[in-house]
């Protein structure tokens, strides 16, 4: 089995939304529209939504089953207490519970939250 977030790739490749200055009417401030045009870049250059196309194909080749899960708190629910929090994601590459006190390299703890969501799908499918 194999386990992947059904991320909305469209919606990930949206413009950044102007910020209107409250001081200066007329103005905006700045939003970060330049980083979020070269994220947007390296998404569209990634070819995520082939990516997951060919991963299908070559799991069914393989006799695996490929499972979408939904992508909330993936990465800020704690694998340990369940509790999800903004908070829980210190940063980029570390996960501490707020809670629990729970800590593991970020990636590896969405990873393993993926991995049991799918499982869960699995087993509900299963058992229907």
């Amino acid at each position: 089995m194999i386990a992947v977030e059904d991320l909305k790739i469209a919606n990930m490749l949206r413009r950044a939304r102007p910020v209107p200055d409250p001081e200066v009417p007329g103005s905006y401030l700045a939003n970060g529209a330049a980083a979020k045009t070269g994220l947007n870049r390296s998404i569209s250059d990634a070819g995520w939504a082939q990516f997951r196309s060919i991963l299908a194909a070559k799991a069914e080749e393989a006799g695996r089953q490929m499972i979408s899960v939904d992508p909330r708190h993936t990465s800020d629910r704690c694998e340990a207490c369940g509790h999800a929090a903004r908070a829980n994601r210190v940063s980029q590459a570390v996960f501490r519970c707020v809670r629990y006190e729970h800590e593991a390299h970020a990636d590896e703890h969405a990873a393993r939250n993926i991995l049991r969501a799918g499982l869960a799908l699995l087993a509900a499918d299963q058992a229907a």
